[in-house]
C-alpha cells in the first residue's frame, strides 16, 4: 500500500546565467529561467536520505514569483556533486534529458511538474529548470524557506523518510498544477 508522501527541501538550489559566465547566485533567494538572448538556467539537488520504499512518484513543486504563458522545462541533471557557492555557468554540470515542463506559470501559485522518471532508488537527484521562451521566470528558491522547492514523494510499503530537510508545507494561496 502506499501510505507516505514525504516533502524534501532542496540541499542546494541556484541559477547560472551566460551573462555573467563566473558569477555565483548561491545565496539568492530566487530561481530563474530564461531562454535568451543570454541563457538563464536554475539547479536544485535533492538528498534522498534514508527512504524507506519505493517512489511510485515523484513531484517538483517550485512556487512563482512572476507569471509565463510559456512555462519551463524542468531536466535530469546526472552530476549530484555541484556546490551552491561554487557553480557558476562555467563550471555548471551538464543538462540532461528533459523530464517534463511546467506549463503556464502564475505568479504567487505553486508550479507542479512530475518527475518520476528522474527519480531512480535512493540516490541524490539533480534537476536543471530552463525556459521555454525568452520571458524571464522567476522562482522563489529553498533560502525563501516557507515557499522553497519540494520534491513531492509518494512512497509505497510504511515509508518514511529520515533526511534532515524534510518539510510539510502548505501552498500560502492556490496552486498551480499541470
Amino acid at each position: 500500500p502506499v501510505d507516505a508522501t514525504p516533502s524534501l527541501a532542496p540541499v542546494a538550489d541556484t541559477y547560472v546565467t551566460s551573462a555573467y559566465p563566473t558569477r555565483n547566485a548561491g545565496g539568492s533567494q530566487s530561481l530563474r529561467t530564461d531562454a535568451g538572448p543570454y541563457s538563464v538556467r536554475s539547479l536544485l539537488r535533492f538528498s534522498l536520505g534514508s527512504l524507506a520504499g519505493s517512489v511510485t512518484r515523484a513531484t517538483l513543486r517550485v512556487y512563482a514569483d512572476s507569471s509565463s504563458n510559456s512555462g519551463f522545462s524542468v531536466n535530469a541533471v546526472a552530476d549530484t556533486t555541484w556546490s551552491e557557492k561554487s557553480i557558476t555557468h562555467q563550471n555548471a554540470p551538464a543538462v540532461g534529458q528533459r523530464v517534463g515542463t511546467s506549463g503556464k506559470v502564475t505568479r504567487g501559485l505553486w508550479s507542479s511538474v512530475d518527475v518520476t522518471t528522474a527519480v531512480r532508488g535512493k540516490a541524490d537527484v539533480s534537476f536543471a529548470l530552463l525556459g521555454n521562451s525568452t520571458t524571464a521566470i522567476r522562482l522563489l528558491s529553498r533560502e525563501s524557506v516557507a515557499t522553497a522547492p519540494q520534491l513531492v514523494l509518494t512512497l509505497s510499503d510504511s515509508a518514511t523518510t529520515s533526511a534532515p530537510t524534510t518539510t510539510a508545507t502548505t501552498p500560502p494561496t492556490g496552486t498551480a498544477s499541470t
